[in-house]
């Protein structure tokens, strides 16, 4: 079957992606979304992003189910400015899970000033990715959530899913930017989940962005 098209209802956080497929429209809720970002490297000269969002569907292991619905390799640091920010706009998120270890310092600061300079209204946070410094904790993350859990969604044309097919047993993270990416933001879902929507009184945009 082939999906012939696919809408986003997205209001700043709770969304809905439709999909139309051989005539019958399917809707998914999501509570949220987050970002996994694998910043430049020689092998990925301008940057890599995924977004994972989060259903509202509980799993019998207490987990929610989450499901890849985006992702962007970038040809240059620019885009990949421009194109972090127009996705997590429509997606509502406001998480880029991330190393932030020292050595990256240069492309935090160039992110923060992107994001002040063309982008003030829209609010993000860059958070430190839980155990970013450990390649093959990551893995093993991402194998018990597709194996174990059954909870994770990756789409066999993504990136990701190239590289998860390609990775063996001694290979170090240089090179597999797109699943860096991946056990960034999974990482983070691992110690918390987004709430359940509520209403709240709005109060515009927080003028300190950047925690």
């Amino acid at each position: 079957m082939v999906a012939l098209s696919r809408r986003i209802h997205a209001s700043g956080g709770p969304f809905t992606i439709e999909t139309e497929v051989d005539g019958k429209s399917a809707g998914t809720f999501y509570r949220g979304a987050r970002v996994g970002l694998a910043w430049p490297t020689p092998d990925n000269p301008g940057g890599y992003f995924c977004i994972l969002g989060q259903q509202d569907t509980k799993l019998l292991t207490g987990q929610y189910k989450l499901s890849m619905i985006g992702e962007f390799k970038a040809p240059t640091v620019s885009k990949l400015h421009d194109k972090l920010f127009d996705e997590m706009g429509i997606y509502g998120c406001k998480d880029i899970c991330t190393d932030c270890s020292s050595k990256y310092d240069a492309f935090s600061q160039a992110l923060y000033e992107y994001h002040h300079a063309k982008r003030p209204k829209q609010e993000v946070r860059l958070k430190v990715a839980p155990k970013a410094d450990s390649f093959f904790y990551g893995i093993e993350m991402i194998k018990r959530w597709l194996r174990e859990i059954k909870g994770l969604d990756i789409s066999r044309e993504s990136v990701i899913h190239s590289q998860l097919r390609e990775i063996k047993k001694d290979d170090l993270s240089d090179g597999f930017f797109a699943i860096n990416a991946l056990r960034y933001v999974l990482a983070e879902f691992e110690i918390s989940d987004i709430l359940a929507p509520v209403k709240v009184v709005e109060k515009g945009i927080s003028p300190r962005a950047w925690t």
